[in-house]
């Protein structure tokens, strides 16, 4: 006769609870899931149209599909509409996708939805639990087990002055210019504070904002919203977008999703370990050296002192651009806890380096304050009772760090039926799902190496002297976590097929216990994105998301019919971001130009042109409109930019395109230039003819990196 089962609470129904009730399920323990809200899926249990508690239902993940994702379920499970699902799910799909999840492995008797833990304690049988039911009542019950995966982004973090500000929100409040201002005034500083991903995330998503304000179709010509937008950062760092090329030195790279680019064990020696610890400078160097010939800017300077310390990075498709062309202003420093009487935000610098003395910067009419500036995980803990929080070594004032786990993160050394499962900053699916592995051997009586909890202490006292040398990420290796946690049982890393070009990615569903056909679909679909980057399948979102913002541009005009001038334009031209005026499209530009036409008559004209730029996803599709007379609103299309993988003598991608505008055919050619992930210069030619049209344009566009 079997042992009985044992009995297991799990508080939290996010991505970390899920995956721990399907694995602890599978391991033969009775489940039972505690989640305080009416539906799965924690911070990404939202809907379209709603509003979100952490992000905004519309927020795209900074990691492809293949990473946000269980080992063991596929994508093509979920429901999120006819177009499919994009390489970077939006935070309501992640949110369906975790339904899905637990539709298919939790049953629903082990989900008490709308229920919400109030207390957790040692008792003689594991733990007792106290929870307020949907009906208010108060429930009690006994468990063998614990696992808090009630997450570690629990309560945004603002300055406690910040409440003295005339406007002052979180960056995971912010949706729109119109809740952040309901006002409406038309001119003054915006100041976003915080320096790493959401920081960097927030400022570019209030420049997109400011710029479809000011070039959407409706917008008041006349009263354009005058606002300057700054960000303070106490650190330089390294914008990564989320298509990235696999060798950032031809002109002509590959690209591929970031996480599949960040994330190749062609990278580690063989057998991964993880690393840990407070960063040398050697070290922090490379890193550097790495990100340097990745990123598509650099908005702060990075000075020889600071490539001694670890580095930052920041994912955005637009931060780049918007930097470069001064809708958004990066200044390095701390900022005061408050805006002064007179509006103004005191911004002190914050180098590390003994040749540069303090300076203060004074942002004048700060009129809104956005605080990116991260989370505690207070909430997350305050359900266990003191005694176990004193068993715990709770640091309450370390807020990365307030617990030391072992097991990166996993276990309690004096707690042995307790257990933590996503309980960190920036948590991997992959990761948690190892963790989740981890606590079903461990809990079934298998036995591993433990690490040792003695680099997460120094790290924790790093943080408390201001020690240089901690990461951005302390537990940000998810290369050597996964590695090493599947190692501890027993599992072993699927291989790719060895037709499979470089690179070599780690991603969930290599990990599998055991095969299906949600896992072989997963691994094909996986192989063909390798395969098909290679012919240039993700070159159109790199190039469109490249296009945004401000270019120098000098134009060769030649024609073979009188009537019409030969010459040379320079100007310049700017992509403008605004919401898709169609909804069948994901991306939108209005694109204008201004400049002198000299022509070879020696004549000079200030001439200017509008078209409108759109991309779609699903066919990987950048199209041309013209525009009409308002200068802004969409009228009739002008011709596809097509793809083909073709390349020149001079190694650049290069593109065509044909259309038949009323009597006059246009064909056109394009190349494209990059440095690492940014597109440096570009060129535009259209040959055109027509009854009354003979000539040639050829148009160079280029631009510094930032």
């Amino acid at each position: 006769m079997p042992p009985p089962r044992k009995s297991v609470a799990i508080i939290g129904a996010g991505p970390a609870g899920l995956v721990a009730a399907k694995t602890l399920l599978q391991s033969r323990f009775d489940v039972t899931v505690f989640e305080k809200k009416s539906r799965v899926g924690g911070m990404w249990g939202v809907e379209p149209g709603g509003q979100g508690d952490f992000c905004s239902p519309d927020m795209p993940t900074n990691l492809s599909r293949f990473t946000v994702a269980f080992s063991d379920f596929d994508w093509t499970f979920v429901d999120v509409g006819p177009t499919g699902v994009p390489m970077f799910p939006k935070a309501w799909m992640v949110g369906r996708y975790l339904q899905a999840y637990a539709d298919r492995y939790i049953p629903s008797e082990a989900l008490k939805l709308e229920s919400e833990v109030t207390s957790a304690d040692l008792c003689p049988s594991g733990w007792r639990l106290s929870w307020k039911s949907a009906q208010e009542d108060t429930c009690t019950a006994e468990f063998d087990h614990l696992i808090v995966a009630s997450g570690f982004f629990s309560k945004p973090c603002s300055p406690a002055s910040a409440g003295q500000n005339p406007i002052s929100i979180h960056s995971s409040q912010y949706r729109d210019l119109a809740t952040l201002l309901p006002s409406s005034p038309r001119e003054g500083a915006i100041v976003v504070v915080g320096g790493s991903i959401s920081g960097i995330e927030c400022a570019a998503t209030v420049a997109s904002h400011i710029s479809d304000a000011n070039w959407a179709p409706d917008a008041e010509k006349e009263a354009a919203f005058r606002y300057q937008l700054y960000h303070i950062a106490s650190q330089p760092f390294y914008v990564l977008p989320r298509y990235l090329p696999t060798d950032p030195k031809p002109s002509r790279p590959t690209f591929l999703p970031i996480d599949l680019v960040i994330y190749d064990l062609t990278r580690r020696p063989d057998p991964v370990e993880p690393a840990g610890g407070l960063m040398p400078e050697d070290k922090a160097q490379k890193s550097h050296a790495f990100l340097a010939g990745l990123a598509s800017g650099q908005p702060l300077p990075i000075s020889a002192d600071d490539k001694k310390l670890p580095s930052y990075i920041g994912i955005s498709d637009t931060y780049a651009q918007h930097a470069a062309g001064g809708s958004v202003i990066p200044v390095r420093g701390r900022a005061a806890m408050s805006v002064s009487a007179d509006g103004d935000l005191e911004v002190h610098s914050d180098t590390h380096s003994d040749t540069h003395s303090d300076t203060v910067t004074s942002i004048p009419n700060v009129i809104a304050t956005i605080y990116a500036t991260g989370f505690t995980a207070s909430l997350s803990l305050s359900y266990l009772s003191p005694h176990v929080q004193s068993l715990l070594d709770l640091d309450p004032t370390c807020r990365r760090i307030p617990l030391l786990l072992e097991h990166h993160s996993t276990f309690a050394p004096r707690l042995p039926t307790l257990a933590f499962v996503g309980f960190y900053s920036g948590p991997y699916w992959a990761v948690m799902e190892a963790q989740s592995r981890l606590i079903a051997a461990r809990w079934t009586g298998q036995t591993f190496p433990v690490p040792d909890i003695g680099l997460l202490q120094t790290i924790r006292t790093a943080l408390h002297s201001n020690t240089p040398g901690v990461p951005q990420f302390w537990m940000g290796d998810y290369i050597g976590l996964v590695e090493s946690m599947a190692r501890s049982v027993g599992l072993s890393r699927e291989a790719l097929n060895p037709q499979i070009p470089p690179p070599d990615p780690l991603i969930p569903a290599r990990y599998f216990t055991k095969p299906s056909e949600s896992v072989l679909h997963t691994l094909r679909a996986f192989e063909h994105t390798i395969t098909s980057a290679k012919e240039g399948a993700f070159l159109p979102a790199a190039v469109f998301a490249n296009l945004q913002g401000r270019w120098s541009m000098r134009r060769t005009l030649v024609s073979a019919l009188p009537g019409f001038p030969s010459g040379t334009f320079s100007g310049e031209a700017y992509f403008h971001t605004r919401q898709p005026t169609d909804t069948a499209f994901d991306s939108e530009y209005l694109y204008a130009e201004e400049g002198t036409l000299r022509t070879e008559m020696g004549l000079e004209l200030r001439a200017s042109k509008r078209y409108v730029y759109r991309y779609t996803e699903a066919d990987r599709a950048v199209k041309l409109f013209f525009v009409k007379p308002d200068g802004r609103t969409v009228d009739y299309f002008f011709h596809e930019v097509g793809f083909e993988g073709k390349t020149t003598a001079r190694e650049c991608w290069v593109a065509s395109g044909s259309h038949l505008c009323e009597a006059d055919m246009y064909e056109s050619e394009y190349e494209f230039w990059f440095e690492g992930a940014g597109l440096r210069r570009w060129c535009q030619k259209y040959m055109v003819k027509g009854p009354r049209k003979d000539y040639v344009s050829e148009t160079w566009f280029s631009r510094e990196k930032v």
